[in-house]
């Protein structure tokens, strides 16, 4: 980590290094902008995409966190001059991202136990995520870079420029001060590093479709981490700022990847309604796509087109509608430019069909009414209606019964086909229940995300109650082991009592039994005289004289 704090010297060129570096994130954001306006991008040379795969989920393999990445030197980290040109890295992964949307992952591959998941855009940008503890951390590259230039996880994001960190975002979309990186340098490295081999793995190892059951089990996790990082934008005033001086551009970039997107999602909302039962719906393509050797099947890849998607979404009507989208389809072989395939000559449109009918309707009327009586042929337009009326309904009255038949059949024909909706009352209609369509799908989505939340909810108290559950045992086993450990030694006391009992016991008749007084070893009394060998108290002696 560059200090830049011991001469001026150092200072200025820091400062100059920081300028060059904003200005560069800057120009390869729009440079890639202008990149789709100018000249398309090669065509991918691997699968960039693939149809989703059946079968049951797999176990989540969790990759490692950024303590327990493998060590490496620490990339330079580098001064930002204004704020505001921070954002150009989040703000490009941004663009991308929300592109995305819902759409399922186009593939995934293998990676040190782990199975990252890809999407590539029809730049051919890429973004990889891989599930951590906690979530996802994702990785964004630009057209033909095997080092990514964005990386976040649940707490930061990480901007890179030439191999070297440029910028650090917090959870909430702030810009983290140079001076407080600390240890974010070291997780910033090593993340760069990770990033660089799941580029070059994902090139070098097989690619295959992702199982749709891991995807609607994990997708309202990406769901929910999308939805935070969307809400951190409007929070921070210099990422709005910058955003506003590049909206129209990016807006322009990223639109025929918002509708690619919407068909896959579609695609797989309709797949995923049959209960995946049915094979996989193709994967919506770039029409210039079609050109690469792995798209030449049609069954499995298909191209984008907004109208044929609405009206496919709708529940099928077999003889109704099937001249439109053929239509639809005969357009979408004229926009992509495809000879090889015959054309499909169009149908005669539902409403062409209905104005024939009712004319030929309407001349058979004609041919009826030549059988009425002469007055009544002869009635002029000022005639009163209700008068012609009723002579009409007495012709009718009179007439045979197959004859009166005719004279109803004509009208009843007519009022049943102009009651019939046209091809385009349908697509209108289709339209309007489109955004109803899209809320219901949303709200779907908003269940199974309560659902996975109320599921963690659930864990996460069970787990908490069995910790408790488990506290409470220690403590009992705890308070068991103390209660035993004070009757032992209650137990030990009283035994050591005894014993000292005993032990007087044995002492008691020894000091009871009478001790033998000492014999007298000569001397006399304290009185003075002495006695000789007399008794004590024998006062006899020489009588006085």
């Amino acid at each position: 980590m560059f200090a830049f704090t011991r001469s001026r010297l150092m200072r200025t060129a820091a400062t100059a290094l920081a300028a060059s570096l904003a200005l560069s994130a800057c120009n390869k954001a729009s440079d890639q902008t202008a990149r789709s306006e100018t000249a398309a991008p090669a065509l991918p040379d691997l699968p960039a995409t693939l149809p989703l795969a059946s079968g049951a989920a797999t176990p989540v393999a969790y990759a490692p966190g950024p303590s327990e990445l493998p060590d490496t030197r620490a990339i330079p980290a580098v001064r930002t001059v204004a704020p505001g040109d921070a954002y150009a890295y989040a703000d490009q992964a941004y663009g991308f991202m929300n592109a995305l949307g819902d759409a399922p992952p186009d593939y995934g591959f293998d990676y040190d136990g782990v199975d990252p998941w890809a999407w590539q855009g029809y730049d051919d940008s890429v973004s990889f995520a891989e599930p951590i503890d906690g979530g996802y951390r994702y990785y964004y590259y630009r057209p033909d870079a095997e080092t990514p230039y964005f990386i976040r996880d649940p707490r930061y994001g990480y901007g890179y420029d030439d191999g070297q960190l440029a910028v650090v975002y917090a959870a909430d979309g702030a810009v983290v001060p140079y001076e407080s990186y600390g240890p974010q340098i070291g997780y910033a490295s090593r993340y760069f590093v990770r990033g660089r081999d799941l580029w070059r793995a994902s090139r070098a190892n097989p690619r295959r479709g992702v199982i749709a059951a891991n995807w609607v089990r994990q997708r309202p996790v990406i769901a929910q981490s999308r939805a935070r990082w969307q809400q951190n934008r409007p929070r921070q005033p210099g990422w709005v700022a910058y955003h506003e001086t590049i909206a129209p551009r990016q807006q322009r970039h990223w639109q025929p990847e918002e509708i690619r997107r919407e068909a896959d999602t579609r695609r797989y909302a309709a797949w995923q309604q049959r209960d995946f039962r049915t094979p996989p719906p193709p994967r919506a393509i770039p029409v210039r796509w079609q050109q690469a050797s792995w798209a030449k099947d049609k069954a499995r890849f298909a191209p984008a087109q907004a109208a044929l998607e609405r009206f496919a979404a709708r529940p099928a009507q077999p003889g109704r509608e099937s001249g439109l989208l053929e239509r639809l389809r005969g357009d979408d072989r004229q926009r992509a430019g495809d000879d090889r395939r015959p054309d499909i000559a169009p149908r005669p449109d539902r409403a062409e069909t209905v104005q024939r009918q009712i004319a030929g309707n309407q001349a058979r009327r004609r041919e009826t009414m030549q059988v009425v009586n002469e007055p009544q042929r002869l009635a002029r337009p000022g005639q009163d209606r209700r008068a012609q009326e009723v002579a009409r309904g007495q012709r009718i009255a009179e007439a045979p019964p197959e004859r009166a038949r005719r004279e109803r059949e004509p009208q009843t024909d007519a009022r049943r086909q102009a009651q019939r909706p046209t091809a385009a009352e349908n697509i209108a209609r289709a339209d309007r229940q489109q955004p109803r369509a899209e809320a219901r799908a949303q709200a779907r989505a908003g269940r199974e995300q309560m659902q996975v939340a109320r599921g963690q909810e659930r864990m996460q108290q069970a787990r908490a109650a069995e910790a408790g559950r488990q506290q409470a045992r220690a403590e009992a086993r705890v308070a068991q082991q103390s209660q035993r450990d004070q009757a032992r030694q209650a137990q030990q006391s009283q035994r050591a009592q005894a014993e000292s009992q005993r032990a007087e016991a044995r002492q008691a008749p020894r000091a009871a039994q009478p001790q033998a007084a000492p014999r007298p070893s000569g001397g006399g009394n304290p009185g003075g005289g002495g006695h000789g060998g007399r008794p004590d108290g024998d006062r006899s002696g020489p009588p006085r004289r």
